[in-house]
């Protein structure tokens, strides 16, 4: 049985960086993996819309990394997959939002 391609984590235990191979792709060719991101890309906008429709969950998704490990690359693929506008339209996010924006005179840190 292969390993999970992410780790999930609970708090229960810590995770050391050090026992996490990055050069490792489990032997993935690049072809099989634009085609595996293609069919969990379409997963994830269903999902998306389940999510949204229903109204009563949220996603928070944390990426963590130093300069140039990809994050923004991550953002752009996953948003490549999103029904982004369809949330930009909906005029009950601003004002969620507005709420909970730091006034530009405050300095916040989510850690």
């Amino acid at each position: 049985m292969a390993r999970p391609l992410a780790r999930r984590l609970d708090g229960s235990r810590r995770i050391r960086l050090d026992d996490v191979d990055p050069a490792d792709t489990q032997d993935i060719e690049k072809d099989d993996g634009v085609e595996r991101i293609e069919k969990l890309g379409a997963e994830l906008s269903e999902l998306e819309n389940l999510l949204t429709y229903a109204g009563t969950h949220a996603l928070l998704v944390v990426l963590q990394g130093r300069d140039a490990s990809g994050k923004d690359g991550a953002i752009r693929k996953i948003l490549e997959f999103s029904n982004i506008q369809q949330s930009l339209n909906d005029p009950e996010l601003f004002i969620r939002c507005e709420r909970r924006i730091p006034r530009p005179v405050t300095c916040s840190a989510l850690v």
